[in-house]
């Protein structure tokens, strides 16, 4: 009991506070209680052996269906819903079967010592397996089921896929690098218009003055690492547009709930149990201190990822001044607003940084080619020499 307790403490702080095993009795009065009780031999034999074993099978299926889901890492396993069905599905069933008698009346002659301790050890199981069925596993059942319907597992391994690669890549830095290089190409080629009425610097070799040839091909369009890296960004957050945000948002909001739910539920059982825990045959307590033992794991797992874990991300979307709020709002990166030359930025989320890159580097040729033609009409309206431009280079 104790070695159960204690791994409880560790994985879920509040169940801690519950109180000593069996109030403050020492392991060596708890021994000595056991021995008195249930003395050395427990016979269960037909329906009394029936019952019990129907029972035990059910909270050890439900035990074990737990444990699975948390070895498996279920929690950040999009491919492995199934273990969520399962959990699903048993706690779908009451753990004290609709059959079972309800009365813990134990006759009243004509039964041994073993036998009599065999209905005893029947009804304090039964007596904790009804305080489970009416608390606990409702409670545990509306947290999987939400868990499961809202298929918050496969949004939040989408999220976190979206988010540690856009963080890790930083996009903003590149897209920093652009805005400036565009800034640039677009005074120089403002500058033409006002110094000089002879243009003999071809468009490439603006390019590569203004270091947006990095980026750009020599026609000015995106080079094709470009062009593949703006539409994984563009990807990546359609995952986080707006609607799929607020969706996700609340998932964790209802989630958290029901986590909370079912954590105060099991906590009240757990009372439950300290205080009847004596009564209990100590074969079985070991059962009962694996389902809480296991629910707290549980429940550990889905408040850090489903619940903590998430709200980061949401909290990460939504800030401005990190990479993921940047991208999202198209803000923070460019002053000289070369990511806005194709228009206002989208309110879902989702710029659109494909289109972006196309239409400013559009703009810049555009620009450059529109102050070409105007130098060249000049050039010819004055009866200058022939230009040695007349088109892209």
């Amino acid at each position: 009991m104790r070695k159960s307790l204690l791994a409880i403490v560790a994985v879920a702080p509040a169940l801690a506070l519950a109180r000593t095993p069996f109030g403050a009795m020492s392991a060596e009065e708890i021994k000595a209680a056991d021995k008195e009780r249930w003395g050395k031999q427990i016979s269960m034999t037909g329906p009394v052996a029936d019952e019990f074993m129907e029972m035990e099978a059910r909270l050890v299926k439900l035990t074990e269906k737990m444990k699975a889901f948390c070895k498996e890492h279920a929690v950040i396993q999009a491919e492995r819903t199934d273990l969520v069905i399962d959990l699903a599905n048993a706690l779908q069933q009451p753990l004290v079967p609709a059959s079972a008698t309800r009365s813990g009346k134990l006759p009243t002659s004509g039964v041994d010592e073993p036998t009599r301790r065999g209905y005893e050890r029947l009804n304090a199981f039964k007596s904790m397996a009804l305080s489970l069925d009416r608390k606990s596993r409702q409670k545990i059942r509306l947290l999987v089921m939400d868990i499961a319907v809202s298929r918050q597992i496969e949004r939040h391994s989408k999220w976190s896929k979206a988010q540690d690669y856009l963080e890790h890549r930083k996009y903003t830095e590149s897209f920093r690098e652009i805005d400036k290089s565009y800034e640039e190409f677009m005074g120089h080629v403002d500058g033409f218009m006002v110094k000089k009425p002879k243009i003999d610097v071809t468009g490439t070799e603006m390019l590569l003055a203004t270091r947006l040839g990095k980026y750009a091909d020599s026609n000015c369009k995106k080079k094709a690492w470009l062009d593949a890296d703006v539409r994984v960004i563009d990807r990546y957050l359609l995952v986080m547009k707006q609607d799929e945000m607020d969706e996700f948002e609340k998932n964790t909001a209802s989630i958290k709930k029901r986590s909370s739910d079912a954590l105060a539920t099991v906590l009240e059982d757990f009372d439950f149990y300290e205080d009847h825990a004596i009564n209990v045959e100590p074969g079985d307590r070991k059962t009962f201190d694996a389902f809480f033992s296991q629910f707290s794991a549980f429940v550990e797992q889905v408040d850090r990822i489903l619940v903590a874990d998430s709200e980061k991300m949401l909290a990460k979307a939504k800030d401005t001044s990190t990479e993921i709020g940047m991208l999202r709002k198209n803000t923070g990166f460019s002053p000289h607003k070369a990511f806005l030359a194709a228009g206002p930025t989208q309110t879902n989320g989702c710029p659109g940084y494909s289109r972006r890159l196309r239409v400013l580097l559009e703009d810049c040729k555009k620009r450059y080619l529109a102050a070409l033609k105007a130098a060249n009409e000049y050039r010819k309206q004055h009866y200058l020499e022939n230009p040695t431009l007349t088109d892209w280079q």
